[in-house]
């Protein structure tokens, strides 16, 4: 047989197929190709974004209330004035003239130089002084002087420490007790005070301390001229 007779054969041979009632014949070109199957692969499933959880809500602050500075009470003390001098050398020399005759004396300058003897928070305590200055042959002037402070906190601790020595001072001398001299203490002034007012405050402090420890006129004396000098102190430093 001949290669080309047994190509021919092989491809009728090839192209036979059996079909359900018997054998068919299928030439190859006409052969269905099975179908293929396949199989579709899942739905990509998104990624869940990572949740934040909401910010926990603080319930909004209310600053505590501010409570509104108010003006000290008004300290008021009485003195007497002996002279007023346009010169500083006489009021000077009237001063020195009156201390050796053992009076509390201050020279208090505002547009005068004023000569000043004895304070206390009590009208009628100075009138013993007065009405012995008098007699000595003195020209006096019963004097009522007002520290009037402002709400800023030293304005209100100058005058505050004036008002307790003053209750001191005439607690000591005029009812004789000595209770409020033994509870003063050293004053708390705040750091913005000027150096001259917080220094005569603390001298008079002192002074006034010292009627407990060391009683005696030449304690009093001193204490009263001490607290006259940081009255009038404070008094230069006040607003008018």
């Amino acid at each position: 047989m001949s290669l080309a007779c047994m190509v021919v054969v092989i491809g009728l041979l090839w192209g036979i197929g059996v079909g359900r009632s018997g054998w068919s014949l299928v030439w190859p070109w006409s052969r269905t190709p099975a179908p293929v199957t396949t199989t579709p692969a899942p739905p990509k499933q998104p990624t869940p974004k990572p949740v934040t959880p909401p910010a926990a809500t603080q319930p909004p602050v209310t600053p505590p209330a501010q409570t509104p500075q108010v003006p000290a009470a008004p300290v008021t003390y009485f003195t007497i004035q002996l002279g007023a001098f346009r010169s500083q050398a006489n009021a000077h020399a009237l001063a020195d003239e009156l201390r050796g005759k053992d009076y509390p004396v201050q020279v208090s300058q505002d547009d005068l130089f004023r000569v000043l003897v004895g304070i206390s928070g009590r009208p009628t305590a100075v009138d013993k002084t007065a009405a012995a200055l008098q007699a000595a042959g003195y020209e006096v002037l019963a004097k009522e002087l007002t520290l009037s402070a402002g709400a800023a906190q030293a304005q209100r601790a100058a005058t505050s420490t004036i008002s307790t020595l003053l209750a001191a001072l005439d607690g000591w001398l005029l009812d004789k007790d000595a209770a409020k001299v033994k509870a003063v203490s050293a004053p708390s002034l705040p750091s913005d005070m000027p150096a001259a007012v917080s220094d005569a405050l603390k001298e008079a402090t002192s002074a006034i301390k010292t009627l407990a420890a060391k009683p005696g006129a030449a304690a009093e004396r001193a204490a009263a001229a001490s607290l006259l000098k940081a009255s009038e102190t404070v008094r230069a430093w006040l607003p008018r």
